[in-house]
Formats: C-alpha cells, structure tokens, sequence
C-alpha cells in the first residue's frame, strides 16, 4: 500500500504530530482594568500595554501570552513566550530526569516507526505520549538527535516534523510600568498557562503542561 499524505491521515497520533507543528501558545487580546479602577491593562498580539483613563498607552513587555492584575494593581502576572527551534535549546530548560525520559521515549518510538511495516496512517505507538507538548518534545529530540533513516522512512510525513518549533511559557510577575522588569520565573511549561492572581495576592493559579515550578 503507498504512505497516505499527512492531510489524509485520521490517525489521532499522525494528527497530534500535525497540531504541535502548526499550533503554539496564541495570544490573548484583551481589555481589563486594575482591581482600584485606576489603570487598565491592554493585551494586543504579544504585546502588553498599560492605558490611563484618559487612554494614554505606555509599553510594558513584548512577546506576552497571557496576564492578569495583582491585587495591588501595581503588577501584573504574566506568561511569556519563548519560541524553541532547536533541541539543545529545550534541553538548557529541562530537568536532567526529564531529558532522560525524553531520549528513552523517543529511542523507543524511533525504533517502533522503523520496524513498522504498514500503514503510517494507522500507526500507533505501544506508549503513546501523555500530551501534544510530550509529543512535540519527543519529535524534536528525534529529529535533532537520533533521526537515523526515519526522513528516508516517513517521507514526506517527516516534513512538519522538520519545521517543528515549541513554544516554552514562562509564568512571572512584572511591574506595570513601561519596559517593565521581568521578576524570577515561577513555573514554565509547554503549553498555554492562564494564570490568576488570588483575591488577597497571596498566590497565583495558573494550569498547563509543566515542565518545571519554582
């Protein structure tokens, strides 16, 4: 049987291959006033702003996926995105015990697409990843690190793999000030975080793929 090209595959792993290639953390675009009414946090693409009631715009940080107020209304929790083309630029973030999981888990499906005989479109792997961002992780550790024969083998369904980026997220604080400093990361992960400030500003909630907590 010929290889199905990528856009007839149904396959839900063949799929998430295809969504890590062409999807990252989008950005939010909103409007939201500080808790005491005085300011207003303006979020367009990936840049953030801060508006003055009279709508006066100051630039606060650039390439922002994602921010809300702190109670005080001085600072803002933000997510920052970080776009990863390379493998070793992943690896200078990852815990050494996840890069080592990555490698074995990759290893693994490398050796399983090789000895596949069949349809790439109803391949399965015997472990499959536990999200899109594991997956996208593993697929760029294989191309960086261990392709092997595997272009050769996927023909073109290696193609999204070859263009793959990853967008890495790094939740902070910041001041709502222009070129505002950006505080100690508290978490970074691989997909979208929406992160809250607590009614009394004592804790953030925040959700995604973590790679890493403060």
């Amino acid at each position: 049987q010929g290889r199905k090209p990528m856009n007839a595959i149904r396959n839900l792993f063949w799929m998430g291959l295809l969504a890590v290639s062409l999807t990252g953390c989008l950005p939010q675009e909103l409007i939201l006033w500080a808790p005491d009414g005085s300011k207003a946090m303006v979020l367009s693409k990936d840049k953030l702003f801060v508006s003055d009631p009279q709508g006066g715009l100051t630039a606060v940080a650039e390439n922002i996926s994602a921010a809300s107020w702190m109670k005080d209304s001085r600072r803002l929790v933000v997510v920052r995105k970080e776009t990863m083309t390379k493998w070793k630029e992943l690896a200078a973030v990852l815990p050494a015990d996840r890069q080592a999981e990555i490698a074995k888990l990759a290893e693994s499906l490398r050796q399983q697409l090789m000895a596949n005989k069949g349809d790439l479109g109803q391949f399965q792997p015997t472990v499959p990843p536990e999200n899109f961002g594991d997956l996208a992780m593993i697929l760029m550790y294989l191309r960086d690190e261990a392709a092997g024969n595997l272009p050769e083998t996927l023909g073109e369904n290696w193609k999204p793999i070859e263009e793959l980026k990853i967008d890495l997220c790094r939740l902070t604080t910041c001041p709502a000030v222009a070129s505002a400093p950006m505080g100690k990361p508290l978490a970074v992960a691989l997909t979208c975080l929406e992160p809250q400030a607590s009614p009394d500003g004592k804790a953030i909630a925040y959700h995604g793929s973590m790679i890493d907590r403060a």
